[in-house]
Protein backbone atom coordinates (compact mmCIF):
# COMPACT_ATOMS: atom_id res chain seq x y z
CA UNK A 1 0.00 0.00 0.00
CA UNK A 2 0.91 3.28 -1.18
CA UNK A 3 0.44 5.78 2.67
CA UNK A 4 1.18 8.93 0.03
CA UNK A 5 -1.90 7.80 -1.77
CA UNK A 6 -3.79 6.97 1.20
CA UNK A 7 -3.05 10.65 3.03
CA UNK A 8 -4.18 12.39 0.01
CA UNK A 9 -7.19 10.87 -0.28
CA UNK A 10 -8.23 11.02 3.02
CA UNK A 11 -7.20 14.95 2.88
CA UNK A 12 -9.34 15.18 -0.37
CA UNK A 13 -12.49 13.35 1.30
CA UNK A 14 -11.78 15.73 4.42
CA UNK A 15 -12.28 18.71 2.77
CA UNK A 16 -14.73 17.67 0.79
CA UNK A 17 -16.37 17.02 3.88
CA UNK A 18 -15.46 20.00 5.92
CA UNK A 19 -16.95 21.82 2.45
CA UNK A 20 -20.53 20.09 2.50
CA UNK A 21 -20.09 20.87 6.49
CA UNK A 22 -20.08 24.45 6.03
CA UNK A 23 -22.14 25.06 2.93
CA UNK A 24 -24.89 22.55 5.14
CA UNK A 25 -24.15 24.82 7.99
CA UNK A 26 -24.56 28.31 5.79
CA UNK A 27 -27.68 26.98 4.74
CA UNK A 28 -28.66 26.49 8.05
CA UNK A 29 -28.11 30.29 9.31
CA UNK A 30 -29.88 31.77 6.39
CA UNK A 31 -32.60 29.42 7.13
CA UNK A 32 -32.69 30.48 10.79
CA UNK A 33 -31.92 34.07 9.69
CA UNK A 34 -35.16 33.60 7.54
CA UNK A 35 -37.03 32.27 9.94
CA UNK A 36 -36.39 35.04 12.64
CA UNK A 37 -37.12 37.55 10.16
CA UNK A 38 -40.72 35.96 9.60
CA UNK A 39 -41.27 35.50 13.11
CA UNK A 40 -40.53 39.19 13.67
CA UNK A 41 -42.85 40.29 11.25
CA UNK A 42 -45.39 38.48 12.20
CA UNK A 43 -45.05 39.44 15.56
CA UNK A 44 -44.76 43.25 15.18
CA UNK A 45 -47.39 43.50 12.46
CA UNK A 46 -49.79 41.46 14.79
CA UNK A 47 -48.91 44.30 17.62
CA UNK A 48 -48.97 47.29 15.46
CA UNK A 49 -52.59 46.02 14.01
CA UNK A 50 -53.94 45.28 17.52
CA UNK A 51 -52.40 49.32 18.84
CA UNK A 52 -54.29 50.95 15.58
CA UNK A 53 -57.28 48.53 16.77
CA UNK A 54 -57.09 49.75 19.78
CA UNK A 55 -58.19 53.70 19.06
CA UNK A 56 -61.83 51.98 17.58
CA UNK A 57 -62.37 49.40 20.47
CA UNK A 58 -65.65 51.12 21.32
CA UNK A 59 -67.42 54.28 20.58
CA UNK A 60 -66.18 56.28 22.84
CA UNK A 61 -62.10 55.75 22.43
CA UNK A 62 -63.00 56.03 18.80
CA UNK A 63 -64.33 59.79 19.58
CA UNK A 64 -61.75 60.61 21.67
CA UNK A 65 -58.87 59.59 19.08
CA UNK A 66 -61.23 61.68 16.73
CA UNK A 67 -60.98 64.67 19.05
CA UNK A 68 -57.66 64.65 19.48
CA UNK A 69 -56.59 64.16 16.31
CA UNK A 70 -58.60 67.60 15.56
CA UNK A 71 -57.61 69.75 18.66
CA UNK A 72 -55.42 68.00 21.53
CA UNK A 73 -55.93 71.15 23.78
CA UNK A 74 -59.73 71.14 23.87
CA UNK A 75 -59.78 67.50 25.43
CA UNK A 76 -60.62 66.50 28.98
CA UNK A 77 -57.46 65.74 31.21
CA UNK A 78 -58.73 62.19 31.26
CA UNK A 79 -59.02 62.06 27.12
CA UNK A 80 -55.77 63.49 26.66
CA UNK A 81 -54.26 60.77 28.60
CA UNK A 82 -56.47 58.42 26.52
CA UNK A 83 -54.82 60.14 23.46
CA UNK A 84 -51.40 60.27 24.62
CA UNK A 85 -51.30 56.36 25.86
CA UNK A 86 -52.65 55.67 22.57
CA UNK A 87 -50.09 57.29 20.42
CA UNK A 88 -47.84 56.38 22.48
CA UNK A 89 -48.08 52.84 21.96
CA UNK A 90 -48.08 53.63 18.41
CA UNK A 91 -44.84 55.55 18.63
CA UNK A 92 -43.49 52.80 20.37
CA UNK A 93 -44.32 49.98 17.88
CA UNK A 94 -42.25 52.35 15.57
CA UNK A 95 -39.21 52.29 17.40
CA UNK A 96 -39.45 48.50 17.86
CA UNK A 97 -40.15 48.24 14.21
CA UNK A 98 -36.56 50.87 13.87
CA UNK A 99 -34.75 48.69 16.36
CA UNK A 100 -35.71 45.44 14.01
CA UNK A 101 -34.27 47.29 11.27
CA UNK A 102 -31.13 48.22 12.86
CA UNK A 103 -30.52 44.22 13.31
CA UNK A 104 -31.61 43.53 9.80
CA UNK A 105 -34.51 41.14 11.10
CA UNK A 106 -37.29 43.33 9.60
CA UNK A 107 -37.82 45.16 6.46
CA UNK A 108 -36.69 48.44 5.46
CA UNK A 109 -40.29 48.66 3.28
CA UNK A 110 -43.03 48.31 6.36
CA UNK A 111 -40.38 50.30 8.47
CA UNK A 112 -40.77 53.29 5.90
CA UNK A 113 -44.62 52.64 6.01
CA UNK A 114 -44.70 52.95 9.56
CA UNK A 115 -43.00 56.16 9.55
CA UNK A 116 -45.19 57.89 7.18
CA UNK A 117 -47.85 56.58 9.41
CA UNK A 118 -46.23 57.86 12.19
CA UNK A 119 -45.72 61.17 10.57
CA UNK A 120 -49.23 61.60 8.94
CA UNK A 121 -51.02 61.06 12.86
CA UNK A 122 -48.31 63.53 14.50
CA UNK A 123 -48.90 65.53 11.10
CA UNK A 124 -52.76 66.07 12.74
CA UNK A 125 -53.33 69.15 14.38
CA UNK A 126 -53.70 67.80 17.69
CA UNK A 127 -51.24 65.02 17.03
CA UNK A 128 -48.93 67.74 16.02
CA UNK A 129 -49.50 69.63 19.51
CA UNK A 130 -49.20 66.33 21.19
CA UNK A 131 -45.87 65.68 20.39
CA UNK A 132 -44.45 68.73 20.81
CA UNK A 133 -45.63 68.37 24.43
CA UNK A 134 -43.78 64.98 25.05
CA UNK A 135 -41.26 65.04 22.28
CA UNK A 136 -38.18 65.95 24.99
CA UNK A 137 -39.08 62.83 27.28
CA UNK A 138 -40.42 60.54 25.13
CA UNK A 139 -37.76 58.04 23.81
CA UNK A 140 -36.81 59.38 20.04
CA UNK A 141 -39.06 61.61 20.71
CA UNK A 142 -36.82 64.37 19.69
CA UNK A 143 -35.93 62.31 16.01
CA UNK A 144 -39.87 62.04 15.58
CA UNK A 145 -40.19 65.68 16.27
CA UNK A 146 -37.42 66.23 13.44
CA UNK A 147 -38.52 63.64 11.10
CA UNK A 148 -42.27 65.21 11.11
CA UNK A 149 -41.09 68.64 10.75
CA UNK A 150 -38.70 67.67 8.18
CA UNK A 151 -41.56 65.51 6.27
CA UNK A 152 -45.04 67.87 6.90
CA UNK A 153 -46.53 68.56 3.84
CA UNK A 154 -44.69 65.79 1.99
CA UNK A 155 -47.05 63.38 3.89
CA UNK A 156 -50.80 64.22 4.03
CA UNK A 157 -51.65 64.38 7.43
CA UNK A 158 -53.57 61.54 9.19
CA UNK A 159 -57.22 63.54 8.98
CA UNK A 160 -56.51 64.53 5.56
CA UNK A 161 -55.90 60.80 4.07
CA UNK A 162 -58.88 59.79 6.10
CA UNK A 163 -61.09 62.56 6.65
CA UNK A 164 -63.86 60.50 8.73
CA UNK A 165 -61.21 60.58 11.26
CA UNK A 166 -61.78 64.47 11.60
CA UNK A 167 -64.13 65.63 14.46
CA UNK A 168 -67.83 66.41 13.64
CA UNK A 169 -69.50 69.50 14.26
CA UNK A 170 -73.19 69.30 13.61
CA UNK A 171 -73.51 67.97 10.13
CA UNK A 172 -70.07 69.45 8.73
CA UNK A 173 -66.60 68.01 9.69
CA UNK A 174 -63.98 70.43 10.42
CA UNK A 175 -60.77 70.63 11.77
CA UNK A 176 -58.98 73.08 13.92
CA UNK A 177 -55.76 75.28 12.37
Amino acid sequence: MDWNLISIITQVVTTIAIVISLIYLALQVKQSKEQTQSSAQSTWLTAWNETITGWVEDESTAEIMRRGFTNFNALSGNHKVIFQQRLAALTNQWILASQLVDKGIFPENIYEGATNILISVYSTPGGAVLLEKIAPGFPRGNEILEIVKNKKGKIPAFTVLFPWWLEKVGDEEKEDK
